[in-house]
């Protein structure tokens, strides 16, 4: 049987342990507080991981994008070398062909220059003693002749190669020119309003003005014959690269026909344009005639 000292011994105690409980449960209500703002941000944390997770793959997919492109490029620059390694085989031969045609076009216009020189002796003389010597004046006069026929051939072909050569270098020139430009790594897309100008500017100063050709009528035979229907500044580089050899090809052929053609200048207009196109009437021009 308890006695009251033991029963109130015992009360004491339970007091005293119920305290401690709560005391215990006021530290793991903190360390509850602190496990939730700890989970928080566990949590936060994750989310920011897989954020950057995702990012991580999406910069991992737009650099083996990056990578293809370099690929494709490479290709591009590969072949784009292999075709200037060609055509500067081209124009070497072409270079070469010049300088013998200029030193054979020396060497007669020299003889020429002597010849004309002595041209008012030779005439007094003849004029002397024109019933003894008629037979060497008419010689005199056919070598004179054919001097100077020489002298027109020769100007005439060193003009045209002159003209063949720029012809056909000037596209790799615009390819470097324009390398960084959209357009001009994938020439399939549209050139633009803002960088048509540019790129046709330099076209003028790269072959329309050397071959004498006329912009605008250019122009006209691009919009109306290579992409009909469309603004002028959509071409694209590949168009305009095609259009311009075309209708550059075109202003060779009249400027230089063949023997049969029944078309094209004739050798005299160039002798009275002092063999530059620039001296040409513009009648004597190359113009396209629209539909």
């Amino acid at each position: 049987m308890l006695t009251p000292f033991i029963f109130a011994d015992l009360a004491s105690e339970f007091n005293n342990t119920l305290v401690e409980f709560q005391h215990q449960n006021e530290l793991l209500r903190d360390e509850n507080s602190r496990y939730i703002v700890y989970t928080n941000e566990l949590n936060q944390t994750v989310d920011n991981l897989v954020a950057e997770v995702a990012e991580v793959r999406e910069s991992e997919e737009n650099l083996a994008n990056t990578v293809e492109q370099f690929a494709v490029v490479a290709a591009t620059l590969e072949s784009e070398i292999l075709i200037l390694t060609n055509q500067t085989g081209d124009l070497n031969e072409t270079v070469s062909e010049l300088n013998e045609a200029v030193a054979l076009f020396v060497e007669e216009n020299q003889q020429f220059r002597e010849l004309n020189e002595n041209l008012g002796k030779i005439v007094s003389f003849l004029e002397v003693e024109a019933n003894g010597v008629q037979e060497s004046y008419d010689e005199l006069a056919k070598q004179l002749a054919d001097t100077i026929l020489r002298k027109e051939v020769l100007a005439e072909i060193g003009l045209k190669e002159r003209m063949k050569a720029e012809l056909s270098g000037w596209e790799c020139g615009l390819l470097i020119a324009f390398g960084n430009q959209d357009f001009s790594e994938d020439q399939e897309i549209p050139i633009g309003y803002s960088d048509y100008y540019h790129v046709m500017n330099y076209i003028s100063d790269k072959i329309l003005s050397d071959l004498c050709i006329v912009q605008e009528n250019l122009e006209v035979y691009l919009w109306e014959e290579v992409i009909p229907g469309k603004q002028i500044w959509d071409i694209n580089l590949k168009d305009l690269a095609f259009g311009v050899n075309i209708y550059s090809a075109k202003v060779l052929d009249h400027y230089f026909p063949d023997e049969n053609d029944t078309e094209g200048l004739e050798n005299y207009v160039w002798n009275v344009a002092d063999y530059d196109c620039r001296n040409l009437d513009l009648d004597d021009r190359y113009l396209y005639i629209g539909t």
